[in-house]
Protein backbone atom coordinates (compact mmCIF):
# COMPACT_ATOMS: atom_id res chain seq x y z
CA UNK A 1 0.00 0.00 0.00
CA UNK A 2 2.50 2.58 1.20
CA UNK A 3 4.48 1.98 -2.42
CA UNK A 4 1.44 3.23 -4.21
CA UNK A 5 0.77 5.84 -2.46
CA UNK A 6 4.19 6.83 -2.66
CA UNK A 7 4.34 6.40 -6.45
CA UNK A 8 0.82 8.68 -6.47
CA UNK A 9 2.38 11.31 -4.33
CA UNK A 10 5.89 11.58 -6.63
CA UNK A 11 3.38 11.80 -9.73
CA UNK A 12 1.58 14.63 -8.04
CA UNK A 13 4.47 16.73 -7.20
CA UNK A 14 5.83 15.98 -10.51
CA UNK A 15 3.38 17.11 -12.47
CA UNK A 16 2.16 19.95 -10.06
CA UNK A 17 -0.93 18.49 -10.07
CA UNK A 18 -3.71 19.87 -7.70
CA UNK A 19 -5.40 17.34 -5.48
CA UNK A 20 -7.62 17.14 -2.77
CA UNK A 21 -4.56 15.23 -0.66
CA UNK A 22 -3.00 16.89 1.86
CA UNK A 23 0.87 17.73 0.86
CA UNK A 24 -0.07 16.22 -2.70
CA UNK A 25 -0.37 12.51 -0.49
CA UNK A 26 -3.17 10.58 -0.51
CA UNK A 27 -3.99 8.46 2.04
CA UNK A 28 -5.29 5.12 3.17
CA UNK A 29 -8.86 6.04 1.98
CA UNK A 30 -7.74 6.80 -1.33
CA UNK A 31 -6.00 3.52 -1.60
CA UNK A 32 -9.09 1.46 -1.06
CA UNK A 33 -11.05 3.51 -2.89
CA UNK A 34 -8.64 3.28 -5.62
CA UNK A 35 -8.93 -0.97 -5.73
CA UNK A 36 -12.73 -0.57 -5.07
CA UNK A 37 -12.96 1.20 -8.85
CA UNK A 38 -10.29 -1.20 -10.33
CA UNK A 39 -11.68 -4.28 -9.47
CA UNK A 40 -9.42 -5.98 -11.50
CA UNK A 41 -6.62 -5.75 -9.36
CA UNK A 42 -5.64 -7.39 -6.46
CA UNK A 43 -3.07 -7.65 -4.17
CA UNK A 44 -0.67 -10.17 -4.12
CA UNK A 45 0.89 -12.30 -1.82
CA UNK A 46 0.72 -10.78 1.46
CA UNK A 47 3.39 -11.31 3.99
CA UNK A 48 2.82 -11.86 7.36
CA UNK A 49 4.03 -9.21 9.75
CA UNK A 50 4.54 -9.76 13.49
CA UNK A 51 2.34 -9.15 16.09
CA UNK A 52 4.55 -6.92 18.02
CA UNK A 53 5.02 -4.56 14.86
CA UNK A 54 1.53 -4.29 14.28
CA UNK A 55 0.82 -3.36 17.89
CA UNK A 56 3.93 -0.67 17.82
CA UNK A 57 1.36 2.01 16.55
CA UNK A 58 -0.41 1.84 19.87
CA UNK A 59 -0.89 5.01 21.68
CA UNK A 60 0.12 3.26 25.01
CA UNK A 61 3.03 0.88 23.88
CA UNK A 62 4.45 4.17 21.92
CA UNK A 63 4.66 6.41 24.68
CA UNK A 64 5.64 3.74 27.00
CA UNK A 65 8.55 3.55 25.19
CA UNK A 66 9.63 7.13 25.58
CA UNK A 67 8.68 6.42 29.66
CA UNK A 68 10.67 3.86 30.01
CA UNK A 69 13.81 5.17 27.92
CA UNK A 70 13.41 8.52 30.26
CA UNK A 71 14.31 6.31 33.20
CA UNK A 72 16.79 4.76 31.75
CA UNK A 73 18.16 7.79 31.18
CA UNK A 74 17.69 9.37 34.65
CA UNK A 75 18.82 6.10 36.36
CA UNK A 76 22.03 5.52 35.07
CA UNK A 77 22.97 10.04 34.56
CA UNK A 78 23.14 9.95 30.64
CA UNK A 79 23.48 13.82 30.54
CA UNK A 80 24.37 15.38 27.22
CA UNK A 81 27.96 14.65 27.49
CA UNK A 82 27.59 11.43 27.34
CA UNK A 83 25.11 11.44 24.63
CA UNK A 84 27.47 10.79 21.90
CA UNK A 85 28.38 7.20 24.11
CA UNK A 86 24.49 6.10 23.94
CA UNK A 87 23.36 4.03 20.77
CA UNK A 88 20.50 2.74 18.90
CA UNK A 89 21.03 0.18 16.60
CA UNK A 90 18.75 -1.41 14.16
CA UNK A 91 18.90 -4.33 12.20
CA UNK A 92 16.88 -5.06 9.03
CA UNK A 93 16.81 -7.99 6.77
CA UNK A 94 16.32 -8.05 3.34
CA UNK A 95 14.85 -11.24 1.94
CA UNK A 96 15.46 -12.01 -1.67
CA UNK A 97 12.97 -14.74 -1.73
CA UNK A 98 10.52 -13.25 -4.50
CA UNK A 99 7.78 -14.93 -2.52
CA UNK A 100 7.93 -12.60 -0.35
CA UNK A 101 6.96 -9.70 -2.41
CA UNK A 102 3.75 -7.80 -2.71
CA UNK A 103 2.39 -6.22 -5.97
CA UNK A 104 -0.62 -4.92 -7.62
CA UNK A 105 -1.39 -6.87 -10.00
CA UNK A 106 -4.30 -7.95 -12.83
CA UNK A 107 -6.70 -10.36 -11.24
CA UNK A 108 -5.99 -13.94 -12.70
CA UNK A 109 -2.75 -13.39 -14.28
CA UNK A 110 0.80 -13.77 -12.81
CA UNK A 111 2.27 -10.58 -10.77
CA UNK A 112 4.30 -8.56 -13.43
CA UNK A 113 6.94 -7.38 -10.62
CA UNK A 114 9.91 -9.56 -10.79
CA UNK A 115 12.88 -9.63 -7.96
CA UNK A 116 16.33 -10.96 -8.62
CA UNK A 117 18.04 -13.87 -6.37
CA UNK A 118 16.97 -17.32 -5.80
CA UNK A 119 16.22 -19.25 -3.11
CA UNK A 120 16.29 -17.92 0.71
CA UNK A 121 19.03 -15.86 0.68
CA UNK A 122 19.15 -12.52 2.81
CA UNK A 123 21.04 -9.60 3.41
CA UNK A 124 21.39 -7.98 6.72
CA UNK A 125 22.04 -4.26 6.92
CA UNK A 126 22.94 -2.47 10.23
CA UNK A 127 22.16 1.20 10.70
CA UNK A 128 23.30 3.08 14.08
CA UNK A 129 22.96 6.67 15.67
CA UNK A 130 23.75 7.30 18.95
CA UNK A 131 21.81 9.73 21.00
CA UNK A 132 23.86 13.44 19.67
CA UNK A 133 22.59 12.97 16.19
CA UNK A 134 25.47 11.21 15.09
CA UNK A 135 25.65 7.73 13.13
CA UNK A 136 28.06 5.33 12.68
CA UNK A 137 29.02 3.88 8.74
CA UNK A 138 26.44 1.16 8.01
CA UNK A 139 27.26 -2.34 8.22
CA UNK A 140 26.15 -4.94 5.57
CA UNK A 141 25.70 -8.48 6.01
CA UNK A 142 25.82 -10.74 2.76
CA UNK A 143 25.40 -14.53 2.64
CA UNK A 144 28.98 -16.41 1.39
CA UNK A 145 31.97 -17.56 2.45
CA UNK A 146 34.39 -14.34 2.28
CA UNK A 147 33.39 -10.81 1.11
CA UNK A 148 32.98 -10.50 -2.82
CA UNK A 149 34.44 -7.36 -4.57
CA UNK A 150 31.36 -7.17 -6.60
CA UNK A 151 29.57 -6.35 -3.58
CA UNK A 152 31.13 -3.05 -2.81
CA UNK A 153 30.34 -0.54 -5.25
CA UNK A 154 33.11 1.75 -6.33
CA UNK A 155 30.44 4.92 -5.84
CA UNK A 156 27.88 6.30 -4.41
CA UNK A 157 27.63 3.87 -1.62
CA UNK A 158 27.96 6.00 1.95
CA UNK A 159 32.03 6.82 3.16
CA UNK A 160 32.96 3.98 6.09
CA UNK A 161 30.21 1.51 4.98
CA UNK A 162 31.64 -1.79 6.40
CA UNK A 163 30.72 -5.39 4.44
CA UNK A 164 31.23 -8.86 5.87
CA UNK A 165 29.55 -12.22 5.25
CA UNK A 166 27.90 -14.90 6.78
CA UNK A 167 26.90 -18.62 5.96
CA UNK A 168 22.94 -17.24 5.74
CA UNK A 169 23.36 -13.75 5.71
CA UNK A 170 22.90 -12.83 9.18
CA UNK A 171 24.70 -10.89 11.39
CA UNK A 172 26.16 -12.53 14.19
CA UNK A 173 28.34 -11.91 17.53
CA UNK A 174 31.49 -11.73 16.08
CA UNK A 175 30.64 -9.64 12.94
CA UNK A 176 28.80 -6.81 15.12
CA UNK A 177 31.84 -6.41 17.70
CA UNK A 178 34.24 -6.42 14.62
CA UNK A 179 32.21 -3.86 13.06
CA UNK A 180 31.17 -1.65 16.39
CA UNK A 181 35.12 -1.54 17.07
CA UNK A 182 35.97 -0.50 13.62
CA UNK A 183 33.02 2.05 13.72
CA UNK A 184 33.77 3.69 17.29
CA UNK A 185 37.38 3.82 16.97
CA UNK A 186 37.60 7.05 14.72
CA UNK A 187 33.88 8.45 16.71
CA UNK A 188 35.70 8.45 19.51
CA UNK A 189 38.61 10.01 18.70
CA UNK A 190 36.72 12.59 16.97
CA UNK A 191 35.26 13.18 19.88
CA UNK A 192 38.77 13.30 22.20
CA UNK A 193 39.84 15.84 19.77
CA UNK A 194 36.74 17.83 19.59
CA UNK A 195 36.92 17.80 23.49
CA UNK A 196 40.36 18.70 23.43
CA UNK A 197 39.63 22.39 21.59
Amino acid sequence: MEDTIDIVAEFVKANNLETPFKDGRPGKDWYYGFLHCHPSLSVKKPELLQSSRKNAWKRDIFYNFYSELNKVINDCGLNEEKAAFVFNCNESGFNMDPSHIKAIGEKGSPSVRVSGGSGRESTTVLATVSADGNYLPPFIVSKGLAVQPRWIPTEDSYPGTLYAASSNGWMEEEHYHQWFIASLSPHVNQLRVAKKL
